[in-house]
């Protein structure tokens, strides 16, 4: 059975007919979210996009946060994951393109300065023999 968006939050995730997402529409998203004071559609807006980005998590645009090779950014040495309400669930982006588009948008009229990481992976050691140093 496909996983689909419902309603409203389908206008910001364009797909292609293969169901894989091809863009998010993360201005207009950052737009509507500025507009919307506190109140009944402050959690209208939230609801929304929290579907999405459980959405974007199924399709694989968004993975947990601090899996290996994953981004996210921080701003001021606080981590500024997308998070769903109410829900100790952080999410990082898998591409670094939708992260600097997702953060350009949501953070990019704040006052500090965003720096965008990647958790990295698992760090290999070389195989080699330890060599032998005569002083």
């Amino acid at each position: 059975m496909p996983i689909t968006l419902e309603g409203k939050a389908a206008e910001f995730v364009t797909e292609d007919g293969k169901g894989n997402v091809t863009s998010i529409d993360w201005k207009k998203l950052a737009t509507e979210q500025r507009q919307i004071c506190y109140g009944a559609s402050s959690r209208t807006f939230q609801s929304m996009f929290d579907k999405i980005l459980t959405y974007l998590h199924k399709k694989g645009v968004l993975d947990y946060a601090n899996t290996p090779g994953t981004f996210f950014a921080t701003g001021m040495d606080i981590v500024l994951h997308p998070k769903l309400s109410g829900v100790p669930c952080s999410f990082a982006f898998t591409d670094e393109k939708t992260a600097r588009e997702y953060y350009s948008n949501f953070f990019g009229k704040v006052q500090y300065g965003v720096i965008l990481h990647q958790t990295i992976r698992n760090v290999e050691k070389p195989n080699e023999e330890p060599k032998e140093y005569n002083y």
